[in-house]
Parts: structure tokens; sequence; C-alpha cells
């Protein structure tokens, strides 16, 4: 066993490191150590102990750990483990963490460890494999160096079902050992942070976050029902909160109406936040209603400063803060938080996407088509991709090319949003009758679904239907579609920005209309490597 020098408490896991009640290094104690499990057909691994590192690594990939159990079901251990370890170690300042659907695809691919430090760029990756029997579980952890494919740190964890709660918070700190980073005291705390004492909540946390990950509506509604059952098997659950209000803004304004799922969102993040001040996730959502429900623009800036702070290299909130700064009219700006989120996520195609459209808002068609490009070349499924390359083609005037993409995109998705941008390029073509047959069927669709009116409003400003137009950019605010909050930078709207209508609504978006200029002198590059802040 191992004791705390300092609190004299004694823990059994041999592989723990630090005290989990003040943080400090543990001595080896005089008891016996625990006995550990043993699975049939495994090989024992002996604790590899850190070898030098030439450099202190300041990148790591994470990648989901291999089920070796027969039963499929749980694969979701591995993957909820490794989001674990995710959350916990982008709370490092001083150290860029690559995880979700690209590591994702490299353990899928089974490929080898050095091309995947080039293709992510990082350093370090970090895999390891999950074994369960009966109501034991062994965890396989390994660190290996990206660069030369050896093994720089390898360890065991040998837990009963209802003790796995708590292993991210030894794994992690074991990693961070083994790198070599100093850690602040709150950065200590953070990434050791314990978030339930329930070993069913944390299950179903875990259960919940694989289906959410899938990014489906099915997806979506599973993982929600299990987020409830967590929290109703511990209602101080904070992270599991925070989880819910995730959920409901990433099917906001594509499968449900905005009024209803922002309110969701404020909810869960609001809770989350009461039970942990320090969540940077819940901070970010909820500077999002801030901005998008509430339309208090100051308040969500604040909300978003305070994520960073919190966890300078999540994922979530770069991208969150990203969309923010577009609707201030920061482009620049945005565009470097796009591309520091790319740092952490090199394939997201959903990245690729919001910079392709931040170009598409700073009138740079030429760079807006090539990070289309890049969200198609990642994941040729992915529909807004086709979708944010029509809109390049529509500014280059590349009517028929804008189809030709929306076709695509058609093929793979019945989304509303592809019928209202169809309807603006047939406009544009001249032909009014394709044109309003498509609203109409956009307009039948939204008895029954959610359809942004905000993009039907911009098809019949293309038709020359100003009042139509108007009409429903009224709708849109009222609804809170958050397509609303572009209103200062999209150039669909120029010839409208004198129009008082216009200017009443960008005032009661909390928008100011010096945004509404900045767009046409903003330095922006298509080179992330150039992006910066401004």
């Amino acid at each position: 066993m191992k004791r705390c020098p300092k609190c004299n408490r004694l823990f059994d896991e041999n592989s723990l490191k630090f005290c989990r009640s003040d943080g400090s290094v543990l001595v080896t104690g005089s008891l016996t150590e625990a006995n550990t499990i043993f699975f049939s057909g495994a090989q024992p691994i002996a604790h590899t102990p850190p070898r030098p590192l030439p450099d202190t690594p300041s990148s790591i990939a994470v990648l989901p750990f291999r089920n070796l159990t027969p039963d499929p079901a749980n694969e979701y251990f591995g993957v909820g483990l490794a989001d674990e370890l995710v959350h916990s170690l982008t709370r490092i300042e001083n150290l860029t963490v690559v995880g979700g659907a690209a590591a994702v695809s490299f353990r899928e691919n089974d490929v080898d460890v050095r091309d995947l430090g080039r293709t992510l760029n990082v350093e370090m990756v970090l895999e390891g494999s999950i074994r369960r029997s009966k109501n034991k579980m062994r965890i396989t952890v390994q660190l290996v160096s990206a660069r030369s494919g050896f093994h720089v740190w390898s360890e065991r964890y040998d837990r009963q079902l209802s003790e796995t709660f708590d292993v991210k918070g030894d794994i992690a700190l074991a990693v961070v050992e083994a790198l070599e980073v100093t850690l602040r005291a709150p950065e200590r705390s953070a990434v050791s942070k314990r978030h339930t004492e329930s070993p069913k909540a944390h299950e179903l946390y875990l259960r919940a976050r694989f289906h959410i990950s899938k990014f489906t509506f099915e997806g979506f509604t599973t993982g929600v029902g299990y987020l409830n059952q967590a929290i109703a098997a511990d209602p101080n659950y904070a992270l599991a909160y925070a989880g819910l209000a995730d959920a409901y803004h990433h099917v906001s304004s594509f499968h449900l109406r905005p009024a209803e799922s922002l309110l969701h969102v404020k909810a869960a993040a609001e809770k989350a936040l009461a039970l942990d001040e320090n969540l940077a996730e819940a901070h970010a959502l909820l500077a999002v209603v801030r901005a998008n429900y509430e339309r208090k623009p100051e308040e969500a800036e604040t909300g978003f400063q305070r994520a960073l702070k919190l966890a300078p290299n999540s994922l979530l909130v770069h991208r969150l803060f990203g969309s923010y700064l577009m609707t201030q009219g920061r482009l620049a700006e945005a565009i470097a938080e796009f591309c520091r989120a790319k740092q952490l996520a090199p394939l997201s195609p959903i990245l690729s996407v919001l910079t392709s459209v931040a170009y598409f808002f700073a009138r740079e068609p030429n760079h807006a088509l090539q990070h289309a490009r890049k969200a198609v070349a990642a994941d040729e499924s992915f529909w807004l991709g086709y979708w944010s390359a029509a809109l390049a083609h529509e500014q280059f005037g590349q009517l028929i090319e804008a189809l030709g993409q929306l076709e695509r995109a058609g093929n793979r998705e019945s989304s509303p949003w592809i019928t209202a941008l169809r309807a603006r390029v047939y406009a544009k073509l001249g032909n009014k009758e394709i044109a309003r047959a498509l609203l109409h069927d956009a307009d039948k669709r939204a008895a029954t679904e959610w359809v942004a009116p905000y993009l039907v409003a911009t098809a019949y400003f293309a038709l020359g239907e100003i009042d139509q137009g108007f009409k429903w950019l009224e709708t849109a605010f009222t609804e809170y579609d958050e397509n609303v909050n572009f209103i200062a930078v999209d150039p669909i709207l120029d010839s409208l920005r004198n129009d008082p209508r216009y200017v009443d609504l960008l005032l009661r978006a909390g928008l100011e209309h010096s945004s509404a200029k900045t767009h046409f002198a903003v330095p922006v590059s298509g080179d992330c490597r150039n992006a910066t802040r401004i």
C-alpha cells in the first residue's frame, strides 16, 4: 500500500502516484500490497518507468481504448475513458491534447503511431485497452513516442467494476508525471478531480457520451436518456449536467427549435456551474445562451474568457468562441480560434466548415472553397462540407457549380438548410418558379420540423421580395434562429443595410452597426499558420 506523508491516508492502488486528498506524492507503505486480478489469456504488463525525454512534450493524442472483451457492448467504456482523459488533460495550459473523432479514425484504421504523429502533429500518443471479466476490469495504458515509435511509459490498472469511476484521475496524473509536465495547483486539482462518487452514475455518463459522440439525432436521444439516468443516480453530478447542455446545443437549429433547445442548454449549464463553478465547457455553453438567446454579447464574452482560462486547450470552447467572434464581425480573431481548435482536432470537418463560412463572411471565396474542400476530404459523407462549398461558389457567381454541390449535399441529408440555399441559388439564376416551389416545400416542412427562417428569408431577398424576406427575418428573430446573429457580416444582406428594418433588427439582436462594416477591412489569410488576432 501507499501512504500520504501529509494527511497519513493509506491507498491500496499500487499505481496511484498522488494523494486524492491533498495532491502530495505518495510513499510506499509497509502493509502488504493488495492482490490484483488475473484474466485468463492476458499477459501481465510490468510498470515501465518513464524514459528520459529530450524535451518536455507539448502535444499528445489520446486514442480510444481498445475493447478486448468479446462483447462489443463494452466499447462505450474505452471511448468514454479516453474522452474523460482528454477532458482532464485539456486543463493544462502548456499541453495540446488531440482526441475525439480524429483519434477514433486512427484507432479504427490501425495506423502506425509515427504516421499518426505526423498527421495530427503530436509528439506523444496515449493508447490502451480494456479487458473485463465478471465484476473486474483490467485497463492497460501506454505512452508512445510519435517520433520514434518506442514506448515511453506503461501501466496496468486492475479494478473492481465499482472502482473504475476514479481510474481516470490516476491515469491522467501518471501521464503528466511521465511527460514531466509541471502543474500549477489549480491544474493538478482539475486533472485529478473526481466528478462523482457513484459508480452507476459514472457508467451511465460514459454510455451517454458514447451515443452523443455519434452526432445523430438518434444518438442524441439515447444519450440524453442516459444522462438523465446518471443525474437521477447522482443529483450532484455536475459533469452530467454539462454533458446535457452540450447535447442540446449540438442539435439546436438542426433538429430542435432554438427557442426550445437553448432553454435546455441554459438550465443544464446553470445547474452544472451551481455544482462546480470550474467547468469550462458549461461556462462556454452558457455564454452561447447569453449571446444567442438573451442577446447580451458583453456577458457572453466574459463567459468565454472565463472558460478559456479554466481550459485553455478545450476544443469545444475554442470552437464556440470562434463562432461567437464571427457574429461580432471579428473575423480574423474567429479564424484564429478555429485554427487553434484545428490543432486539437486537425481532421475535424466541422472546423473546416466553420473556417469556410468565416471566409465567406470575409468576402474571400477562394479561401472559403479551400476549407470547404478540406471538410469533404476529411469526411465525404459530411453534408455541411458540400453546403459550405456551395456558399463559396455562390459568392464567386458560379451558380451552376453551387447547385452541383447542393445536389451532393442532398444525396447525404434532407436538411431544410439545403432546400433554402437551393431556392436562393435558383432565384439568382432567374428561375423564380423553381425557387418559389422550393420555398413552398420549406414552408410546408416548417409545420412539422425545424426550418431555419433566416435561410428562407435570404431566398426571398434573392427573389427581390423584400417585404416577405423581412417577414421571415422577423420570424427568425422571434424564434431565436441562431443564424440571425450573423446579420452584421452576412454578404447576402449587403443591399439591405440602409433599410430601417435591418438597422432596427441589428440593434434588437444586441449587435452594433459598426460590426456590419468590419469585414471589408479585416486582414485574413487562407493559411492557419498566418492567421493572427487583430
